[in-house]
């Protein structure tokens, strides 16, 4: 496929919607299309990460689609099981979403509370003449300083145009693609998370590059905390005569020297 992808229909196969006649179509274009293969892999795994009673049933439509690609069993003894086998999953998917109903909780009475018997005030000292009384000293407040790495990742960090959000930093923009929320979670000062989202999308095909390059300045926006994971990106990215962002990081190799 090319890069207008029918997520639709990638989302139905995903969620067991497509007949059959569809599926079977679809199935035997992922046999021969390697890239969309992989990127259906890759938003199973959003998908499960996204909603988690959806790996029951993920793990359900696994078992579905492995079971529809085994050979038939031999007519005989197992007959009767050849005939009727497709009951399994769906047996298999009803205790699923069984257990993932609501629970209903019934709610036992408690023993009534004893009452409390007050205590007996004691009298305050008076106090001292010429000694004045101390009071507890309000909590004070600290601000959070922004290290020099943290202002060198926020000053090179330039997010492609429609990845780029206006909105105010205290609110989170809602989108369901992985390297939008990637970058919105570093435009919103969520670093740790942000470098966790871009590692997810390091091994993408798509992404895989610009996935390296912003996952390297979440970490720059860490130092010095998680030295070893800056400095092994790092180097792979300077070693790798082929990357995209060498250049970038190169620049960045003298800015830190």
């Amino acid at each position: 496929m090319e890069n207008a992808r029918d997520y639709d229909k990638i989302e139905a196969y995903l969620k067991g919607q497509l007949g059959e006649a569809e599926r079977q179509a679809f199935e035997a274009q992922l046999a021969q299309d390697e890239d969309l293969a992989a990127e259906v892999d890759f938003l199973r795994d959003v998908m499960i990460a996204s909603d988690p009673k959806w790996t029951a049933i993920e793990s359900t439509m696994k078992d579905y689609f492995a079971e529809k690609k085994r050979p038939s069993p031999p007519e005989g003894r197992g007959g009767v099981w050849k005939k009727f086998w497709w009951l399994i999953p769906v047996l298999i998917l009803g205790g699923a979403l069984y257990f993932l109903r609501p629970q209903r909780t019934e709610t036992i009475p408690s023993a009534p509370a004893q009452p409390e018997v007050p205590a007996k005030p004691q009298p305050t000292p008076p106090p001292v003449p010429g000694k004045p009384i101390a009071k507890t000293p309000a909590p004070s407040k600290t601000e959070v300083k922004e290290t020099p790495y943290l202002a060198l990742a926020k000053d090179i960090y330039k997010a492609p145009k429609e990845f780029t959000f206006t909105r105010g930093k205290e609110e989170m923009p809602s989108t369901d693609n992985p390297i939008a929320r990637a970058h919105a979670l570093f435009q919103t000062g969520k670093y740790s998370q942000a470098a966790e989202a871009f590692q997810a999308l390091t091994s993408n095909s798509i992404y895989g590059y610009d996935a390296d390059w912003y996952l390297l300045l979440s970490y720059l926006a860490q130092l010095p905390e998680g030295q070893a994971n800056f400095d092994s990106l790092f180097n792979k990215i300077l070693v790798d005569v082929d990357h995209p962002f060498k250049e970038r990081a190169l620049d960045l190799q003298k800015h830190l020297e």
